[in-house]
This record gives C-alpha cells, structure tokens and sequence, in this order.
C-alpha cells in the first residue's frame, strides 16, 4: 500500500469515527481531569493542549469522553502509538517531572476515568461503526486499490505482483470516464 492510500483510509477513519464523538468533549475532559497534560502535568497556561487519544484512532478509539485525556504536544507527539501506561512509567519527560509514585497514582486516575465511561476496554473498528460505515470502508478500500492498480498497469508498470483485477488499464479508464461524467461544471 502506498502512502497516498493509507493517508485516504486513515482520513475516511476518522471522518466516520467523529460521527461517534462525544459532544462538547474538550470542556468535559476539562471539568473531570482539569486542563494539564495527565503525563508530564504542565499546565495547559503554560503550553496548549491537545486531546490525546488513549485508544487511537486506528485501534477504534473515538473522540469521546473516556477516551481522550489533555496531553501536551510534546508528550502527544512522543507518545505515538505507545500504550499510555508504559509511556507514563518510561517517558524521560515524565521522569523529569513526577516521581513513581506520582506516575503510578496518575496511571490510576486515568484508568478511573476510562473505567467510569466504560472505556477501559479496547474498541474494536467494527464494534463502533455501523455495517454501513464498515460497508463503505471496505468499498473506499476496494475502489483505492482498482485506482493503483489500474494507474499502474496504464503506465506500463509491469512489476506489481498483487493485480487483483482483469484488466486494470481498462478499468481505471472506465472509472475515469465515470467519474469525470459526475464532476461538476467548473464554469
């Protein structure tokens, strides 16, 4: 898979993803866990926060209440795709500013809060899309393909081992012809 084509999945992801977002859930992360970041715990006055996703986006995990804690950007950036507790008790950053029983109380509170929206277990993408988000995945997903596919068969590209369709130059000129006959007039 090229990058073009993970960077559209991962964005049809989240757009079907936020259809499942907790309104208004920045100011409810605020009222239960205060606005600093729950790894390193600088204030949100001295940096901005961002909401970090405990369960990421790719996993499942939706902008919801339980699920997003403030983080700043510095530890949402480092933290990646690092379970969050292993990142509270191995971050260097954490290290500088709490000491483990700190890290340790920290690793509760957030479970608590996880726990108390009943977050703690890890979503699965088909539990929280509904079979016509799934559908239209594996759709986008099939139509992603045909389009590489077919792009690269059009330009002679002879070394892709993985075509999946009868005669993808054919078929990537009909999807053009297709789509360019629902493109809006542009004048």
């Amino acid at each position: 898979m090229g990058i073009g084509r993970g960077r559209f999945r991962k964005a049809l992801r989240a757009v079907l993803l936020s259809q499942h977002a907790t309104p208004n859930v920045e100011s409810l992360v605020r009222q239960e866990l205060g606005w600093k970041c729950v790894y390193c715990g600088v204030s949100g006055e001295a940096e901005r926060m961002q909401l970090d996703h405990l369960w990421p986006e790719a996993e499942g995990g939706c902008l919801v209440i339980g699920n997003v804690v403030p983080a700043c950007p510095t530890c949402n950036s480092d933290r990646r795709e690092t379970p969050w507790q292993q990142f509270l008790r191995s971050s260097e950053r954490v290290r500088n500013r709490r000491d483990a029983e700190q890290v340790e109380r920290q690793i509760d509170t957030i479970t608590d809060h996880m726990n108390r929206h009943d977050q703690a277990r890890k979503p699965e993408l088909g539990q929280v899309l509904s079979p016509e988000e799934q559908a239209l995945l594996a759709d986008f997903d099939l139509l992603l393909s045909a389009i590489s596919d077919g792009a690269l068969a059009r330009t002679g590209y002879t070394k892709k081992s993985a075509v999946k369709f009868n005669e993808p130059c054919q078929m990537f000129n009909e999807l053009v012809r297709v789509a360019k006959s629902f493109q809006k007039d542009s004048s």
